[in-house]
C-alpha cells in the first residue's frame, strides 16, 4: 500500500477522452500544498486554459480547460504535468482524429465552350478520385495529393448539343475510409442553335446541274427556297455539329436573263438562320428581237427595236 504525504498533489481523474470537435475538461485537484502547472510548448497550440484557481492547504479546486477542435487525421495526445514541492502528476488528454475533406465548392456550372477549371481542395489525408466514364472531362494535371490543399485542373470539351446540358460527377475520398467522401457535379450548357456555311454565295452555270452545300449546323433545319422553284433538295440526314452536305438539284436556266435564289436555312424552334446565294447564268449565247419584222413608210423617222440578249451585240 502506498500513503500519499499530506503534502502530495493528487487527481481525481488523470486521463480524458475528448471528441474531436474539441470541448472543456474540468480536472479536480486535490492538494495540501501549493501547486502549479504546466503545458509543454508542444500542446499549447490546443489545449488552454480557461479558469483561474486559488489554492489554500488541504484544499481541493476544480480547473477548466479548453480543448480546441482537430484538424489532425490521427488521434492525437497532450500533457498537462502538475507539481507540488517534489510530487508530480499528469493528466493525459487523449483526442479523437478525423479525415478532413473541404471543397472550394460542390457544384460546377460551365458554358458551352472549351474550357479548363479548377477545383480546391483541403484534406489531411492522401485522396483518391474517381473520374466519370465521360469522354468529354479529363483531368488536366497529375499532382502527388497528400496531406494538405491542392488545387487540381481539369478540362472539358465544346458541348456542340443543340439543346441538352451534360453533367458529370468526380468522386474525391479517403483512401483508408470510403465512407468519408465528397462528390463535385459538373454541369456543362449546350451550345444551342448553330448553323454556319463556308460559302455564303455560288456562281454557277445554266446546264441542269447538282450543287452539294458544305453547311455546319447541330440542328435538323428547315428550308425556305424563297420562291426559287428552279432549285430542289436532294435529302442527307447527319447529326451533332459537323460538315454535312445540303444537297440540291438546279434545273437548267433556259433564259437569256441571269438568275438568283436566296435559300434560308432556319431553325423553326429558334431565331438561327442563315442565307445562301445561287446566281445561275443565262443559256448559251442568245439574241432575241421581239419583232422580226417591221413595216414603214417613206419618209424619215425613228424606229425602236426592243431585244433581249444575253450578249453583247
Amino acid at each position: 500500500v502506498n500513503q500519499k504525504r499530506l503534502e502530495a498533489i493528487t487527481m481525481t481523474s488523470d486521463k480524458f477522452e475528448v471528441p474531436v470537435d474539441g470541448g472543456n475538461i474540468d480536472i479536480e485537484v486535490n492538494y495540501s500544498t501549493d501547486y502549479d502547472y504546466t503545458i509543454p510548448d508542444d500542446y499549447k497550440s490546443w489545449i488552454h486554459p480557461s479558469t483561474s484557481n486559488t489554492r489554500g492547504l488541504l484544499e481541493s479546486s476544480k480547473l477548466t480547460f479548453t480543448i480546441d477542435p482537430s484538424d489532425e487525421y490521427e488521434k492525437r495526445e497532450g500533457k498537462i504535468y502538475f507539481k507540488a514541492k517534489d510530487e508530480e502528476e499528469v493528466v493525459t488528454i487523449y483526442q479523437a482524429g478525423s479525415g478532413k475533406l473541404v471543397l472550394s465548392q460542390n457544384e460546377y456550372n460551365l458554358t458551352s465552350s472549351e474550357q479548363e477549371f479548377s477545383i480546391d481542395i483541403n484534406s489531411n489525408f492522401e485522396f483518391g478520385m474517381d473520374m466519370p466514364d465521360v469522354d468529354w472531362l479529363k483531368e488536366n494535371t497529375s499532382k502527388t495529393r497528400g496531406m494538405s490543399s491542392h488545387t487540381l485542373k481539369f478540362k472539358v470539351t465544346e458541348n456542340d448539343d443543340y439543346s441538352k446540358t451534360r453533367t458529370a460527377k468526380i468522386k474525391f475520398y479517403d483512401k483508408n475510409n470510403s465512407t468519408l467522401s465528397e462528390t463535385v457535379v459538373i454541369n456543362q450548357a449546350a451550345i444551342g442553335a448553330v448553323i454556319t456555311l463556308d460559302t455564303l454565295e455560288y456562281n454557277i452555270s445554266s446546264e441542269k446541274q447538282d450543287l452539294d452545300i458544305d453547311v455546319k449546323s447541330n440542328f435538323d433545319y428547315n428550308i425556305d427556297f424563297q420562291g426559287a422553284t428552279w432549285v430542289k433538295q436532294r435529302k442527307s440526314n447527319s447529326r451533332g455539329i459537323s460538315s454535312r452536305l445540303l444537297s440540291l438539284t438546279v434545273d437548267e436556266n433556259t433564259s437569256v436573263e441571269t438568275r438568283t435564289a436566296k435559300i434560308k436555312l432556319y431553325d423553326k424552334n429558334s431565331s438561327a438562320s442563315i442565307e445562301v446565294i445561287l446566281n445561275q447564268l443565262s443559256s448559251s449565247p442568245t439574241i432575241i428581237a421581239e419583232k422580226k419584222e417591221y413595216e414603214v413608210d417613206a419618209n424619215k423617222q425613228n424606229l425602236d427595236i426592243k431585244v433581249s440578249s444575253n450578249v453583247n451585240y
